[in-house]
């Protein structure tokens, strides 16, 4: 599946078509190891060209679930929660990875990433509203 992902060629008709099989491949992948973070991302990632739906960030909350030492992981989920106008949860999904010691790109992103969600949430009049987050699913084929 990830061959197929990279395979995503300039030409949008063939990108399209690479995506579609890279997001079958990963499908089947799920029905044999449905809690394999890497399986879970692949999925969300082949269907990038697709608007993003509440399934797909649930896939992306379980990848965290399932792989949460990973911070890549952690920061396209709360990439994901942040489009979806989920910034409470999204900066939760984040703190472990913005609080971790030993430093990195990743951790300066979610730190990058905690910072803009606090000082968007400053600017909102009223708070954000935000409720209990979604239940986690995977993909079906």
């Amino acid at each position: 599946g990830e061959s197929r992902l990279a395979a995503g060629a300039a030409d949008e008709a063939i990108r399209a078509a690479a995506f579609a099989e890279a997001a079958k491949l990963f499908a089947r992948a799920f029905k044999l190891d449905p809690d394999n973070p890497v399986v879970l991302r692949g999925y969300a990632n082949s269907k990038a060209l697709e608007p993003l739906t509440s399934r797909l960030v649930d896939i992306r909350l379980k990848a965290v679930e399932m792989g949460p030492e990973v911070g890549l992981y952690r920061l396209e989920a709360a990439r994901a929660l942040i489009a979806t106008k989920e910034p409470v949860i999204a900066k939760a999904v984040l703190m472990p990875l913005a609080r971790s010691p030993h430093g990195g790109e990743a951790v300066d992103a979610a730190q990058a990433m905690v910072k803009a969600i606090d000082e968007a949430a400053a600017g909102a009049p009223g708070g954000s509203g935000q409720s209990a987050g979604p239940e986690t699913a995977g993909p079906s084929s």
